[in-house]
């Protein structure tokens, strides 16, 4: 076990790592309590040590999730409005801010550098996007409620969907636009959660609370899959 330090602040946390350990998390900064507006994103490696991502943001930030490419994806405050950001040596931070300025909450990136996650559209219905440095944000042909959980190297978007009275898996392809239930367990909330470069999903199933819930894994090459 290694300690990885803070950015000055009693406390930090890791919530990501890659292939060639680097990690990415928050910390805070500055002595005493922690505060809210005092949490920076950070990147940590063997070599350097940890490095303050948001040390130019106006608020506070946060780094979620780093790709094999050392692309790291993070929330912070701009404005009054919360947005995602990916940042890397070579570009530093590039904003993604929702649709007329609205707040953006990204939640993986894989690594060919698409984002997908979460924003408010026109009419304030919270929807679901990708994003790539190309294109920009785009909304997913998806059914209202899907809530994205993760992305894979091949564009397959793991989400959930709540459907009166469950929740229930599904999983839609960002390059053929083809949306795919998951099998689910009957009579129970049933979600997944992430997916890796072999196709293998990690979920869970409850019923009324989380206080009896079951892990879960499906195997995408044991079902028909939308492909290229």
């Amino acid at each position: 076990m290694r300690d990885l330090g803070t950015l000055g602040g009693r406390d930090s946390v890791a919530r990501s790592m890659n292939n060639n350990c680097q990690i990415v998390g928050n910390s805070f900064v500055g002595i005493g309590d922690p505060k809210p507006e005092g949490e920076r994103a950070f990147v940590w490696t063997p070599v350097g040590g940890m490095t303050n991502l948001g040390d130019h943001f106006e608020g506070w930030s946060k780094a979620i999730a780093i790709n094999s490419e050392g692309t790291v994806l993070g929330w912070r405050l701009r404005g009054r409005a919360v947005c995602g950001f990916v940042w890397s040596q070579e570009l530093g931070a590039i904003d993604i801010v929702g649709e007329g300025g609205r707040g953006f909450f990204p939640c993986a990136i894989n690594d060919s550098g698409l984002v997908v996650g979460e924003g408010d559209d026109s009419s304030g219905k919270r929807r679901a996007f990708r994003w790539t440095r190309e294109e920009g944000l785009r909304q997913l042909a998806v059914v209202d409620d899907f809530h994205p959980s993760d992305v894979d190297v091949h564009g397959n978007i793991l989400g959930n969907v709540y459907m009166r009275p469950w929740t229930c898996p599904y999983l839609y392809n960002a390059i053929t636009g083809v949306l795919l239930a998951l099998p689910f367990v009957e009579d129970h909330h049933t979600s997944v959660k992430s997916i890796n470069r072999s196709g293998v999903v990690v979920g869970a199933a409850w019923k009324g609370s989380w206080k009896h819930s079951h892990p879960l894994i499906w195997r995408l090459d044991c079902m028909p899959v939308p492909s290229e």
